[in-house]
């Protein structure tokens, strides 16, 4: 699971409505991109055009990466 944060730079601290609000946007966002995506580098760079105000490209990187695990070897091993 992505998650949105953190605040958007310069973001109001005070917005509850409106953080739950892009937050929300921000997870759908999420879903519909790692569904048109073919890997996480997709996922990233449609993220990051979306949202790129937000400050935590490590976090989007690692979720993104997840949604791709690789498939098991012909043995089982990964």
């Amino acid at each position: 699971m992505e998650a949105p944060g953190p605040w958007r730079t310069g973001a109001p601290d005070d917005d509850a409505a409106g953080a739950l609000a892009a937050s929300r946007r921000y997870l759908t966002d999420f879903d519909g991109a790692v569904g048109a995506g073919a890997d996480a580098a997709d996922v990233v760079r449609a993220m990051t055009a979306a949202h790129g105000d937000r400050g935590n490209p490590y976090t989007l990187f690692l979720s993104a990466a997840a949604q791709y695990p690789e498939p098991a070897g012909a043995d089982g091993t990964r």
